[in-house]
């Protein structure tokens, strides 16, 4: 809880909301997130709305992680095998760039991100995409607290403006 106190503090510090420019962030169901008091209330007095998706359920809801990171692991590994074998030498800060850059053009295209949005479900609009046992935590990382149902994503924190 306290890194990401320190994460929510640098955030603040650098997307400066405000009244008239009030920020929504949207994180994952992590306890850190959900049961942190301090950011919770940090997040009131400065203009923050966070929004949590359900537990356990982000791989559904981000598009470009189905199709276009999980394509991007694969090709940049391939990147480095290759380069580890053709110059017999570790990869080093100053190769990363070239490798990833390799990597992301064999990945970055039109096709492949309407896919994952397709795949995820959220366009074309697919409500057969989640199971009501989609919605069930199914790890409980706080053994004391019973475990909950979820139909919507939960606002921890809505403020008047």
């Amino acid at each position: 809880m306290d890194l990401f106190t320190a994460w929510f503090n640098h955030f603040i510090s650098y997307v400066y909301p405000s009244e008239t420019n009030p920020v929504l962030l949207i994180l994952d169901g992590q306890n850190t997130h959900t049961r942190n008091l301090n950011v919770i209330l940090k997040a009131e007095k400065n203009y923050v709305t966070i929004l949590s998706l359900p537990p356990h359920s982000s791989h559904k809801v981000q598009p470009l992680d189905k199709t276009v990171m999980e394509a991007l692991k694969t090709f940049y590994n391939e990147e480095i095998r290759v380069f580890l074998r053709t110059n017999q030498r570790a990869v080093s800060l100053f190769d990363v760039g070239k490798l990833f850059g390799q990597a992301y053009v064999k990945v970055q295209s039109a096709e492949r991100a309407i896919k994952g949005f397709a795949t995820t479900g959220l366009y074309a609009t697919s409500r057969s995409i989640f199971s009501n046992e989609d919605f069930l935590e199914t790890a409980h990382q706080d053994e004391n607290v019973a475990p909950a149902t979820y139909s919507q994503p939960t606002i921890l924190h809505q403020s008047l403006r």
